[in-house]
């Protein structure tokens, strides 16, 4: 029978800080609720890159994939990140629709939207990247699902939203 001794069992691993949620970090350590601050404060380019270098580390709903009674705790945290992916996706995709990227504006609300489905204002955004690509199927789709989701939680379609429809269906 074998003996286990302290030296000859591994150490456990050290220690490490409770965080109120699992943080992604970028390569060079950053998480992505400083990359978001220091988008803010940076030229427009480079407020694009670190949006999106902040977007590139969101998986959907924070802590969508948990026992929400085990994390109960962790609901304004979650409210705040929820809030933070939803400023960011919005920011960056207004901005690539300004720069003529449409494609760069689909891939950031569609982040936001994975995060948030029920946000109306990427939604808009949404809708004017569809009619930026020309692609007014996807439109029509997009548009549905709001519908089905805003008939789903009892509320009206915000009239800002519907003001960008009429808009959008006058042009094409």
């Amino acid at each position: 029978m074998r003996t286990v001794t302290p030296s000859s069992h591994p150490s456990p691993p050290p220690a490490t800080p409770a965080t109120p949620w699992p943080r992604r970090s970028t390569p060079t350590g950053t998480t992505s609720s400083a990359l978001t601050a220091a988008a803010v404060k940076s030229p427009s380019a480079q407020a694009a890159a670190r949006l999106r270098a902040a977007l590139e580390l969101v998986r959907g709903r924070p802590f969508s994939g948990v026992n929400s009674r085990r994390y109960a705790w962790a609901e304004h945290q979650a409210q705040d990140m929820i809030s933070a992916i939803v400023d960011a996706a919005a920011d960056l995709a207004e901005h690539c629709l300004a720069q003529r990227d449409p494609r760069g504006a689909l891939w950031a609300a569609t982040k936001g939207l994975d995060a948030a489905p029920e946000m109306e204002n990427l939604y808009r955004v949404l809708f004017r990247t569809y009619a930026a690509l020309g692609d007014y199927d996807a439109l029509e789709r997009a548009a549905q699902k709001l519908d089905t989701l805003n008939m789903e939680l009892g509320v009206d379609m915000e009239e800002s939203t519907a003001e960008i429809l009429a808009q959008l269906s006058k042009s094409a």
